[in-house]
């Protein structure tokens, strides 16, 4: 489903594990973004099999995100109070590391 068609989206739960900061890139400073569209399950967990990049402003940073997405837990989109698998697009922002 798409976020339209559902009455409860799914949220990303607040105490997900975030996407390292790739330590090769630190020395360089570099901030960067990834946009990313996957399916996230009834079950609350992302569906690997459909995780598309929209956007990455580096192949490491995409990196990162494919690493944790796995370990990401999501409370699921709902129709009738019932879970259901809904699309969603998320974006995933690197902070250089102070």
């Amino acid at each position: 489903y798409f976020e339209f068609q559902v009455e409860k989206p799914a949220e990303s739960m607040p105490d997900n594990p975030k996407p390292k900061y790739p330590s090769v890139l630190e020395s360089s400073g570099i901030a960067g973004e990834v946009q990313a569209q996957f399916v996230v399950r009834s079950d609350g967990k992302a569906d690997m099999d459909t995780f598309k990049v929209l956007k990455s402003t580096n192949e490491l940073f995409t990196q990162a995100v494919k690493n944790v997405l796995p370990r990401m837990r999501f409370s699921p989109a709902q129709i009738g109070g019932k879970p259901v698998n809904q699309l969603v697009q998320q974006a995933f922002q690197f902070a250089v590391p102070r």
